[in-house]
C-alpha cells in the first residue's frame, strides 16, 4: 500500500480546525511522516483550500483558507443531533437529537 492509498487529504483537513498547526504537529496527528504530511499539505495549498501563515518569531502554520461561508436553515428532526463530515468542497451535516 502506497502512502497515498494510506493517507488521505481529508485526513489532513480534519487536523486542522480551528488552531493553525504546525506540519509537525499535523503529521503526528495524522501519524505519518512530516515529509508525507508537507507533500499533502502542500497539494491542498495549490488547491486554495489551506494556507500557510506566519506566527511569532518566523515559525509558520497551516490553516484551512476562508471559504463561502453557507448558512443552512430548517428544523431539527426529533430524532436528530448533529454530525458533520468534509470530503472535497462538499460537507454533509447531519442533526442527532441528544
Amino acid at each position: 500500500m502506497s502512502f497515498t492509498d494510506q493517507y488521505k487529504k481529508e485526513d489532513f483537513l480534519a487536523v486542522l480546525n480551528s488552531n493553525p498547526k504546525a506540519t509537525t504537529v499535523i503529521a503526528k496527528k495524522v501519524g505519518c511522516s512530516r515529509n508525507t504530511a508537507k507533500k499533502f499539505l502542500a497539494e491542498l495549498e495549490a488547491e486554495g483550500k489551506i494556507k500557510e501563515i506566519e506566527i511569532e518569531g518566523g515559525f509558520y502554520a497551516w490553516v484551512i483558507a476562508e471559504q463561502d461561508v453557507i448558512t443552512l436553515e430548517g428544523t431539527i428532526p426529533k430524532d436528530g443531533c448533529i454530525h458533520t463530515e468534509y470530503a472535497e468542497n462538499r460537507y454533509k451535516l447531519t442533526i442527532y437529537k441528544d
